[in-house]
């Protein structure tokens, strides 16, 4: 159980507890704490049976939940998504973070359900965003909230963009230009990358 990393992620994206830098720093410590063989095996998650759940914890907040598992799915480790998440089910502290399942797929958040298995689906495809990369740190804004990283290993590299604040952020990237954006599946055409509130983009350096 990863509570360490859980812990960072939560008070980065959910709580806003902490700024990019001392996110940055923190997520540096915990790759140190373990080998990197040990890595692979580490149970990654961001909520379970005796804490809140994610969506209530980010005040009910669709795109903080959907950026939080953004970043967990971008590092080493096995991510768990913890039943109900996928769905948008909500809950506080005990008995509210076991509450029944909604088994009626009317009243599931279909928005999060396919970020999610968009997610699953890209890091299958790419692993060296899960356990096989090894991750760097590339620059920060305070201000603006928004962090850059890299995973990579020998051969590949894929940069990662985090916009963690309720602004759209545009930045430069001329090494970008006809690469593709790997969560929606697009090509870059421009220098110029806007990132909406809250989210991520990835892509897969030429």
């Amino acid at each position: 159980m990863n509570y360490v990393l859980t812990r960072q992620i939560i008070d980065f994206v959910a709580t806003r507890e902490i700024s990019v830098r001392e996110f940055k720093n923190h997520i540096t410590n915990v790759l140190f704490l373990y080998q990197k063989n040990v890595w692979p095996g580490m149970f990654n998650c961001l909520a379970r049976h005796d804490t809140a759940r994610l969506l209530t914890l980010c005040n009910n907040d669709v795109n903080r939940l959907k950026l939080a598992y953004s970043i967990l799915f971008t590092l080493a480790g096995a991510p768990s998504i913890y039943y109900g998440d996928e769905i948008g089910l909500d809950g506080e502290h005990d008995p509210g973070c076991r509450k029944c399942m909604i088994w009626d797929k009317n009243k599931w958040d279909h928005n999060i359900l396919n970020h999610l298995k968009n997610l699953i689906k890209v890091r299958k495809e790419n692993p060296i965003l899960g356990s096989y990369g090894f991750l760097e740190f590339k620059s920060y804004d305070e201000e603006k909230q928004y962090l850059e990283y890299i995973k990579t290993d020998t051969k590949t590299q894929y940069l990662i963009l985090v916009n963690n604040s309720d602004s759209q952020i545009e930045t430069e990237h001329s090494d970008l230009i006809n690469n593709t954006e790997l969560l929606s599946n697009t090509k870059q055409i421009s220098k110029n990358i806007n990132l909406e509130p809250l989210s991520m983009k990835i892509f897969k350096l030429n």
